[in-house]
């Protein structure tokens, strides 16, 4: 009898506890409120794309600026307050929210703005960071749209893979100086792989290109500055290949009549690693842009 009791006791203390860490994990996510999507690569590929849709609901304002991209643009190791969408908010005095997540690719940034036009949404300007260095994982995808799960019932059966997500959505402290890698020999990839591989990334790219259009007037492309200095032990090839694409999204972005920028930020003095930039640099990228946006009339 008292075994019975026992067991009793037990499971409903069970019960208790696993609903408990539901609410909890739930109410964690639907509190975040920053205008930084989730570092969503901690949780499983299957219900990402639920998550960043959530997010998107939650923090949509009309007369928004919207950052696309990777790591970069989502500024990793920094605070959104630090990043140069947190300092160009300011700047602005608008509402510049980030959808850029650590390893997206062209085709993410797709999905993501497929969603955006389902739901009508508008933006003032939408600006993406085009990454030389993806054009070697051209099919490469952080989003699985066709395979897509609600991330609510998802935490019913995956809690433990979101107890660390919702207590590190995103940086909370500014990075420490970090020493400067070096980038790997011929880190670009042979020329004759790239070749290959930019016929496929521009048709992507163009994908992505006619979905924002539908969703703003106001487009700005940037390729992803590098400290040149970082390539001085490695081969020339590499430069060449990066100046090269560089050329090729000028082109691209003159017959798409968008706005191109390419950051002349080389020097070591603005980034924590090979591409992702300091506070100096996050401060010199947000003076870019805001002159970059001002000079189209946006304000």
């Amino acid at each position: 009898m008292r075994a019975k009791v026992y067991l009793k006791i037990l499971f409903f203390s069970f019960i208790i506890i696993f609903i408990s860490s539901f609410l909890f994990i739930y109410f964690k996510i639907k509190t975040y409120d920053e205008n930084r999507v989730y570092d969503v690569r901690k949780i499983d590929k299957s219900y990402r794309l639920s998550l960043i849709n959530n997010y998107i609901d939650k923090k949509y304002q009309k007369n928004s600026i919207l950052i696309l991209g990777d790591s970069q643009t989502n500024g990793d190791s920094f605070t959104y307050q630090s990043t140069f969408a947190g300092l160009l908010s300011k700047k602005l005095n608008k509402n510049v929210i980030i959808l850029a997540f650590k390893g997206a690719r062209v085709l993410d940034n797709y999905q993501i703005v497929k969603y955006l036009i389902k739901q009508k949404y508008k933006f003032d300007a939408i600006i993406f960071d085009v990454n030389q260095g993806h054009t070697g994982e051209v099919n490469l995808k952080r989003l699985d749209a066709n395979n897509s799960k609600d991330y609510t019932f998802e935490i019913l059966f995956n809690q433990k893979s979101f107890l660390n997500f919702i207590f590190n959505p995103n940086p909370k402290k500014d990075s420490k100086k970090l020493p400067l890698n070096l980038y790997k020999p011929h880190h670009m990839g042979s020329a004759s792989h790239k070749v290959e591989n930019e016929k496929i990334y521009f048709q992507n790219l163009l994908a992505l290109t006619n979905e924002i259009k539908q969703i703003t007037k106001n487009i700005v492309f940037y390729t992803t500055p590098r400290p040149w200095n970082n390539f001085k032990f490695n081969s020339q090839n590499d430069k060449d290949i990066i100046k090269n694409f560089n050329q090729s999204i000028k082109n691209f972005c003159k017959i798409q009549n968008i706005t191109y920028l390419e950051p002349k930020l080389y020097e070591n003095i603005f980034y924590i690693d090979i591409v992702h930039f300091n506070k100096k640099g996050h401060k010199e990228m947000a003076n870019l842009l805001e002159k970059t946006l001002k000079d189209m009339k946006i304000k």
